[in-house]
C-alpha cells in the first residue's frame, strides 16, 4: 500500500501500531523470548582450484526477480530482522531472515535500495526505504510491520544535474540518514534525510564528489565511498581527498561492503562466473572469486545478482555474526549466507 500524504498523517498511521507492538520490530521488550536457535553453527568454507567456495546457509524464493536487497536488522530483537526486495514488477516484498514474506507492496519500480533500520520519525522510529524510480526520483517509504504496510513519506525536492543512475546509504546516526547518490556523470553527492518537523522529510547535501568514471553501483566503507560501474570498473573514493584506489579490469553491477575477521573486503557478483569478485577494500587487490556452494537445502548460486551485505545480528549461532543476501538470476531465488562462512574464506585465503 502506497501512499503520498503529508508526514503528520503518515507518522499518525504508523504510530498507531506501537501500543500494539510489545514484541514487534524495533520495539521488542526485554520480556520478550527468542525463538530456538533451529540454524546450524555455521559451516567451514573450502578451497577450490579456482578460488574458494562457501556453503549457502539458507535460501527462499521470491514472488518474482528481484532490483535490489537490504537488511533490516533489529538490535533489541535479533531474530526479528527483515530483508526488504525492490521487485522488477515494482514495490516492495519484506522478508524475515527464514524467508517469510511479511509484507507484499504494490509501487514503483526502484533499482537501488538505501535503509535505516530506526528512523526517527516525530520521535519514534521506524525502519526508512529510500529507492530510485524509473523517473530518476528517489522516493522514501515507512515499513510498517504490525500494519503489513509500505507507506511512502513524502521528501523535499531533490535532484542532481545531468540525472541519477544509483544510490547506496553511505551513513546512519541519531536523528539522520546520509545517502549516496550517484550521478549519470562522473559525479557523486552525499544527501542527508532527516524529520525536521516540517511537512516533508528534509533534504541537505552534505558532500559533492566528482568521481574517476561514471558509476552505476556503491556502498560505503568507513568514512569512504566504493563505487563500480559495468563497464568502468571498481574505486575508493574520499570525499575531501579524491580516489585512494582504482581498478578498471573488472565489471561492476552491484557491490556489498563487509568486514570479514578485521579485514575490509567488496564483494561483486559475476553473472558470467557465477561466483562472487573478492576485493581488498583498501587497495582494491583481488583476494579470490568465491563459488557459493549447496548447503543443506539451499542450492548453490548460479548467477548472482543484487547482494547486500550486514555485519549486525540476525539471531541464532548461525547469523549472530551477520548476513550476505545473493538474489540468484539463474533460480530466482534469495541465497542467505552466514558471514562467518565467507570469513572462514577469506581465512583461508591469507
Amino acid at each position: 500500500m502506497f501512499l503520498t500524504r503529508r508526514l503528520d498523517p503518515v507518522f499518525q498511521l504508523a504510530r498507531r501500531t506501537l501500543g500494539a507492538a510489545v514484541c514487534g520490530f524495533g520495539l521488542t521488550l526485554a520480556a520478550c523470548t527468542p525463538p530456538a536457535d533451529d540454524a546450524a553453527q555455521a559451516p567451514a568454507s573450502a578451497r577450490s582450484e579456482s578460488g574458494s567456495t562457501a556453503i549457502v546457509t539458507a535460501a527462499f524464493e521470491p514472488a518474482g526477480a528481484i532490483e535490489a536487497l537490504v537488511f533490516l536488522p533489529n538490535d533489541a530483537a535479533p531474530w526479528t530482522g527483515l530483508v526488504a526486495a525492490a521487485t522488477s514488477a515494482g514495490g516492495f516484498d519484506v522478508y524475515t531472515i527464514d524467508g517469510e514474506r511479511v509484507i507484499t507492496a504494490a509501487g514503483p519500480r526502484l533499482s537501488a535500495l538505501a535503509a535505516a533500520p530506526d528512523f526517527q520519525l516525530r520521535g519514534n522510529a521506524f525502519p526508512l526505504l529510500v529507492g530510485l524510480d524509473s523517473m530518476d526520483a528517489v522516493r522514501a517509504f515507512l515499513v510498517i510491520r504490525e500494519l503489513g504496510e509500505v507507506v511512502e513519506a513524502p521528501m523535499a525536492a531533490m535532484t542532481l544535474e545531468g540525472g541519477i543512475a544509483g544510490l547506496c546509504t553511505f551513513d546512519v546516526g541519531i536523528g539522520y540518514l546520509d545517502i549516496a547518490v550517484l550521478g549519470r556523470e562522473a559525479r557523486a553527492q552525499i544527501w542527508r534525510l532527516r524529520d525536521t518537523g516540517d511537512d516533508v522529510l528534509s533534504v541537505e547535501q552534505r558532500a559533492d564528489i566528482r568521481l574517476p568514471f561514471a558509476a552505476r553501483a556503491c556502498a560505503a566503507a568507513s568514512d569512504d565511498l566504493l563505487v563500480g560501474g559495468p563497464t568502468a570498473g571498481l574505486a575508493r573514493i574520499n570525499p575531501e581527498d579524491g580516489v585512494a584506489a582504482d581498478v578498471n579490469s573488472v565489471s561492476v553491477t552491484d557491490l556489498a561492503y563487509a568486514e570479514l575477521r578485521g579485514r575490509p573486503v567488496v564483494m561483486t557478483p559475476s553473472a558470467a562466473t557465477g561466483a562472487l569478485t573478492l576485493f581488498d577494500a583498501d587497495d582494491l587487490d583481488e583476494i579470490t572469486d568465491l563459488r557459493l556452494v549447496d548447503g543443506l537445502n539451499a542450492p548453490a548460486v548460479s548467477v548472482p545478482g543484487a547482494i547486500t551485505a550486514s555485519p549486525e545480528s540476525f539471531g541464532g549461532m548461525g547469523y549472530a555474526s551477520g548476513v550476505i543476501a545473493v538474489f540468484d538470476e539463474s533460480d530466482s531465488r534469495v541465497k542467505i549466507i552466514a558471514r562467518e562462512v565467507v570469513s572462514r574464506a577469506i581465512a583461508s585465503e591469507s
